[in-house]
C-alpha cells in the first residue's frame, strides 16, 4: 500500500486555526458569562444561602 504526502499551504492552514480559536473563545465566553450571572441570579433568588450551595442548585438546574 502506497501513502500519499499532501503539502499544506499556510494561508489554509491559517484560516482554519484562526476559525478553530475562534469557536474555542465563544465556548469560553458563553461558560464565564453563565458563572457571571449565576452570581447575580443566585443573590436575588438565594439570598440567605451560602455561595457554593447557590453554585451547586444552579448548576444541578442548568443541566
Amino acid at each position: 500500500m502506497t501513502q500519499s504526502v499532501q503539502t499544506v499551504k499556510f494561508a489554509d492552514l491559517s484560516s482554519v486555526a484562526s476559525i478553530s480559536w475562534g469557536g474555542a473563545f465563544l465556548e469560553w465566553l458563553d461558560f464565564y458569562t453563565y458563572a457571571v450571572y449565576a452570581t447575580v441570579v443566585a443573590s436575588v433568588f438565594f439570598p440567605s444561602m451560602i455561595q457554593l450551595l447557590l453554585y451547586l442548585l444552579l448548576l444541578l438546574h442548568w443541566q
